[in-house]
């Protein structure tokens, strides 16, 4: 019994980790470049390396964020402080 609780601590506290949320006011995340900042600074943390496309975490995270919204990336080129509707976030 203790073993089985053991690995549903484990299997929580994995998921806990796996689904971390930008910790963020409502507010703060407006622009197309607020979200690329963020994933620029989860992409250091993870410590991740580009070669396939994009030489950078800037690079990989504006490519990502576009794809995401459904931009074309000359539309983050354009307006990177553009604000988002509030359907986007």
């Amino acid at each position: 019994m203790a073993k089985l609780a053991k690995t549903a601590a484990n299997k929580t506290a994995a998921n806990k980790t796996a689904t971390r949320r930008p910790d963020v006011g409502g507010n703060e995340m407006l622009t197309l470049l607020d979200f690329v900042r963020f994933a620029v600074s989860r992409f250091v943390e993870a410590k991740l390396t580009f070669a396939h496309g994009t030489a950078d975490p800037v690079a990989e995270a504006a490519f990502l964020v576009c794809e995401a919204l459904h931009l074309h990336p000359a539309q983050f080129d354009s307006s990177p402080r553009r604000k988002l509707p509030k359907s986007s976030t």
